[in-house]
């Protein structure tokens, strides 16, 4: 799998840091980690490895620790505050407005935030995910370690610029779904961090394009489960499936680009086919997508992650047409599964893609060129073929958990030897 390496970049500051991913650690003792997530996102396969290394101190989460023990990490070390995550989600469905919604959401952050400032364990490194650590990542720094701040997505106004224009359904515009105080909390954690992780090129040219430095900023790309997601026991035979099947797996959304995959596939009229979108989907959002006339196109709702993998391996190919994606762990997924890819432009996991190899890149809205990709595709099965086996390869070449946890190691200790300089 191709891996951005920052320090490929021209240096623009002559600093001492050096971006380039470090090499694994040698040994285990000499530092803490404190991880902070409300969520789980990728941060309980971190955890896991970081245990796995004995650096974790702590994560501190918002989902039962119950849950936390069940993805593998050591009792010990999980802080738990479950008491808005489940509300949150209720609230999503229940309160009638947006702004009640946006209202709902800040609060919660903040009383994450201060919850994990208010009994956070000595370390020397705090590493939290934006717009819910700014207090926690300033009381660490007060105790003396150095703050992450990591960012899922691209910066924050790179997000409102690309929400604003519409999703090129100018109906469908409106104002950014986020309160001012979250916004205003998710600008100050990126000044006040000492540095930023983001996951992907995407990414990391929307921070360059707002005004953060090169020098502040660290380009990891997540893991995969290679234990989960693998390509079935039998080979495929490179004679194609019938029908010829396109998977989508995330929220089916204008903010993933499913109305330009839908209409990818209507002006590709594939012959023995069908579109899958998995995820969830709002009634009207169904409705418009329904609209657009695609034929053999099926809504599977949510699926859990667990049941994924056979979604995956029996797919033709998979496609994250996204407008806006810090990266998109579900294209991992897909491509350790043996499933071909196709990635837009703006889906930060457009970095694991050799074109033409084990999948392709697409401009984001296009739904031409998206199109073009999957008619090449369905008319020959030896290319899906060979492209499936090759992304398979790269992802359990350099794409695992293992992999990702010693290289996060790696800047750790690397920004620990600054700190102390």
């Amino acid at each position: 799998m191709k891996v951005l390496r920052p320090a490929d970049r021209s240096r623009s500051d002559g600093g001492s840091f050096d971006r380039t991913i470090p090499q694994p650690p040698q040994e285990a003792s000499g530092f803490r980690v404190c991880l902070s997530s409300i969520g789980r996102f990728h941060f309980f396969a971190l955890a896991v490895e970081l245990a796995r290394i004995g650096v974790l101190q702590r994560i501190y989460t918002g989902y039962p620790a119950s849950i936390a023990r069940k993805a593998g990490i050591p009792a010990d070390r999980v802080a738990s505050f479950p008491w808005l995550v489940a509300p949150g989600i209720a609230a999503g469905g229940l309160l009638p407005s947006q702004k009640l919604r946006e209202a709902y959401n800040n609060a919660a952050h903040e009383l994450h935030d201060r919850w994990v400032a208010s009994r956070l364990d000595e370390c020397e490194i705090f590493h939290g995910l934006s717009r819910y650590n700014l207090r926690a990542g300033m009381q660490a720094k007060r105790q003396g370690a150095s703050y992450l701040c990591e960012v899922g997505s691209s910066h924050i106004l790179e997000q409102i610029d690309i929400f604003e224009k519409g999703y090129g359904i100018s109906r469908f515009s409106q104002r950014f779904p986020m309160h001012r105080l979250e916004l205003e909390r998710e600008l100050a954690e990126y000044e006040q961090a000492d540095r930023i992780i983001v996951l992907s090129t995407f990414a990391w040219r929307s921070f360059i394009k707002h005004g953060i430095s090169e020098s502040k900023l660290i380009c990891l790309p997540p893991g995969v489960n290679v234990e989960r997601f693998k390509p079935a026991d039998h080979h495929r035979d490179g004679r194609g499936k019938d029908p010829f099947t396109v998977l989508f797996v995330g929220s089916v959304s204008l903010h993933k680009g499913t109305h330009v995959l839908v209409e990818a596939f209507k002006k590709a009229r594939l012959a023995h086919s069908q579109l899958l979108l998995v995820g969830a989907v709002s009634p009207s959002m169904k409705a418009y997508l329904e609209s657009l006339g695609a034929q053999n196109v099926r809504f599977l709702g949510v699926i859990p992650n667990a049941k994924l993998a056979s979604y995956y391996r029996d797919a033709s190919v998979f496609v994250l047409p996204s407008f806006e994606d810090g990266f998109g762990m579900v294209a991992l997924e897909a491509m350790a599964c043996g499933c071909p890819v196709i990635i837009s432009t703006n889906a930060g996991a457009a970095d694991a893609v050799e074109e033409g190899k084990s999948g392709f890149v697409v401009p984001a809205g296009d739904a031409d060129a998206l199109a073009e990709r999957l008619t090449e595709l369905h008319r020959n099965p030896s290319l899906t073929y060979e492209m499936g086996r090759q992304a398979a390869w790269s992802v359990r070449k350099s794409g695992t958990w293992k992999e990702y946890g010693d290289k996060m190691a790696g800047i750790y200790r690397q920004l620990i030897r600054m700190h102390h300089k």
